[in-house]
């Protein structure tokens, strides 16, 4: 049921959103800071070979941005995805605190929340980069290995969404944005950032807007393109990663271009690069065949 209306735009409830989309297997966790976490695990058909694999997703997105990898890997795969904080059916906090530095934290509490004690392999994608590498830095004695995918946290945003982040951090900005906001708009948007449009289907831009429209989530978009996109001081640490680490990058990715790569593998002494001809910003949609069994040669030498 939609709550109130701005400028032509219905918020959609926290609980219709969940009757939508928390289809099985997702669960929701409360966090002890008062935090309710959307989440959904994965175990493997037969006995665990690999590491248990974390899975953050973009800004924005949600958890199912996943999905194409969890239907190639949940078989052999212990897999957890889950909502960040203000996105998908994860809660705005009470704190509003949406930094890189605070999603780091939420996903150390997350994890010790489920019962995950075991050293596992965090897999981050764009600003879910950003938050992985942090967390490699921050609890490197809680990864077995770092997966990044057109990670943000070195460079501001390109494409669609950097002209959103010029926009919000102008005075009135904010409220521009959410005048501007449409279904048609955030359609361009998502085919922008691939190679080939035709992948971003209509199922996938109904749930992309439905999501943004649960209450809060704007507050929080706006919260985390006002922040700053990246941290000199964290930035000059990426040498300190010493968690065996795998990075996937589209050629033509225009968030985050392919030349932001060599930051990371110039830095992390174990970096190994793969670049995807023909490929944006968003890999497992885009190759999800490829980078998945890209993603499985990398965790079996784990």
């Amino acid at each position: 049921m939609a709550r109130s209306l701005w400028f032509g735009t219905q918020e959609i409830s926290a609980e219709a959103l969940a009757h939508r989309y928390a289809t099985a297997p997702s669960k929701f966790l409360l966090l002890p800071n008062g935090t309710t976490a959307h989440y959904r695990e994965y175990l493997p058909s037969g006995a665990r070979a690999y590491a248990s694999l974390v899975l953050l997703h973009g800004g924005s997105l949600s958890l199912f941005s996943w999905e194409p990898w969890v239907q190639r890997l949940r078989s052999s795969m212990h897999i957890v995805t889950v909502d960040l904080p203000g996105q998908g059916l994860t809660g705005v906090t009470s704190d509003r605190d949406y930094s890189p530095g605070a999603l780091t934290a939420f996903v150390d509490v997350f994890t010790r929340t489920l019962g995950l004690n075991e050293r596992f392999v965090v897999v981050g994608h764009s600003t879910g980069g950003y938050v992985a590498w942090r967390f490699a830095l921050t609890h490197p004695e809680r990864l077995a290995g770092l997966v990044l995918i057109a990670p943000g946290g070195t460079a501001e945003l390109g494409g669609p969404q950097g002209r959103i982040v010029d926009l919000v951090r102008k005075p009135g900005g904010a409220l521009l944005f959410r005048a501007l906001l449409s279904r048609e708009r955030m359609a361009l948007a998502l085919k922008a950032i691939v190679f080939d449009p035709s992948l971003i289907t209509a199922e996938i831009v109904d749930r992309q807007w439905d999501l943004n429209q649960r209450p809060g989530a704007f507050d929080a978009t706006v919260a985390r393109l006002r922040g700053a996109s990246f941290d000199p001081a964290m930035v000059a640490r990426l040498k300190e990663i010493r968690v065996p680490t795998l990075i996937l990058w589209g050629r033509d990715d225009i968030v985050f271009p392919l030349s932001e790569a060599e930051k990371f593998t110039s830095a992390i002494p174990s970096a190994r690069l793969v670049i995807y001809e023909r490929c944006g910003h968003w890999p497992m949609e885009e190759l999800p065949d490829r980078s998945a069994e890209e993603l499985k040669g990398f965790i079996s030498t784990l």
